[in-house]
């Protein structure tokens, strides 16, 4: 599932913020065949641009945590 581009704008998108340590995100577009590489600064664009609500977690020990972006 891509990580971006719902039809439907009440669909929270759940992002874990360890993906902006690295440099580039690569994700399949829902064809299993094909992935795709954009850099972790564009993809946070990306996520500013949507109407979705965005929730950032990061993960201490054995638990999640829903923080600010």
């Amino acid at each position: 599932m891509p990580p971006f581009g719902f039809d439907n704008s009440t669909i929270k998108i759940f992002v874990d913020k360890e993906i902006f340590e690295s440099e580039y995100f690569i994700f399949n577009p829902s064809v299993p065949t094909k992935s795709i590489r954009i850099k972790s600064t564009d993809l946070r664009k990306i996520y500013e641009n949507l109407e979705n609500e965005i929730k950032y977690f990061i993960q201490e020990e054995d638990a999640f945590e829903i923080v600010d972006n």
